[in-house]
């Protein structure tokens, strides 16, 4: 339970960025930028850790043509996941 409380003081370690691409074929070498959670046409969605998400997204944009781009944090089960993982590690 203490780790559940916890969670709320604690800043997101992981984003998800979800890109849009204007070429369909371009999706290829994103995962060199990070790490891809799902590819779904044009659309591709990565993880990457909350401190490097901005050189993730200037390496996209340099890299290609974006028509839309978003940045989350990581899922709510997700995070739980993590947590729980942590909790019998210690």
């Amino acid at each position: 339970m203490i780790a559940v409380l916890r969670l709320g003081h604690r800043p997101a370690r992981d984003k998800r960025v979800t890109v849009h691409l204007s070429d369909e074929s371009a999706t290829a070498d994103l995962g060199s930028h990070a790490e891809v959670v799902q590819r779904d046409g044009p659309r591709v969605v990565l993880r990457c850790a909350a401190d490097r998400t901005s050189d993730v997204i200037r390496g996209i944009l340099a890299a290609h043509a974006v028509t839309d781009l978003t940045v989350e944090d990581a899922p709510l089960d997700e995070v739980m996941r993590q947590v729980f993982r942590q909790q019998v590690a210690s």
